[in-house]
Order: structure tokens, then sequence, then C-alpha cells
């Protein structure tokens, strides 16, 4: 839930690296930041939510239950999430990540035709 939260808010992903291993070890040291300017307009109470998401040890992070009572999730539902504005740079950045995720695919498949299937292994 974390995961999708944080970036249905920006636009990207919560961990990052260049490669899959940097990001699988990005993931397991639970690194994440809002340095980005879009989180400039989020608020603490949605930064903190996220945060219990995402927290790394399981016995700490929110259940779906937890977070669906988190006063920022029960502020936005009584507004009816009429407030929440999302900057135009959550679509491009968004827009990047699927573009870059399209490419990933279609290199995997480009290189994945021309090896010999005894060497898939």
């Amino acid at each position: 839930m974390g995961v999708v939260m944080y970036i249905m808010l920006s636009g990207k992903p919560p961990f990052g690296g260049r490669s899959n291993k940097e990001i699988i070890e990005s993931v397991l040291k639970g690194n994440h930041n809002y340095n980005s300017p879009v989180w400039s307009g989020i608020s603490k109470e949605a930064k903190d939510l996220i945060d219990n998401l995402l927290c790394r040890e399981a016995d700490m992070r929110f259940t779906a239950q937890e977070a669906y009572q988190h006063t920022w999730l029960t502020e936005q539902k009584e507004k009816e999430f009429k407030d929440v504005q999302i900057s135009g740079d959550v679509f491009t950045n968004m827009q990047g990540y699927m573009d870059s995720l399209q490419l990933k695919r279609t290199t995997l498949s480009f290189i994945a035709a021309r090896i010999p299937e005894d060497q898939i292994k």
C-alpha cells in the first residue's frame, strides 16, 4: 500500500536505483525520501501515513485497518477527497516511469529473443 500511495502522490517509486540490484538494496534498507519538489505540497500527515506503510520492520508496519484509520485518510474521506491537490509534475513523473518500464520490457524481450534456448538459464 505504501509503494502505491507514494507513486500516486509523487509519480515515482519510493525506492530507486540504477539497476535491479540497487533497487533491491534500497528496498531492503528501507530508503525512501521526500526530496523531490512535488513533495513540498504534500502534507506531513500524508507523509506520516506513507512512512508507516513503508516501515521496514513488518511488525511495526501499519496494517490495512491502521492505515484506513489514519488521521490523514480519515480527514480526506470526510472531505470526499475534494481538497487533495495533485501537482502536474506527478503526471509527468508517472509518464516517465511508465516509459522507462516499457523500455526495460522491450530491451529484455529483444535480448531474450537473441539468446539460444540452452543458455536461457
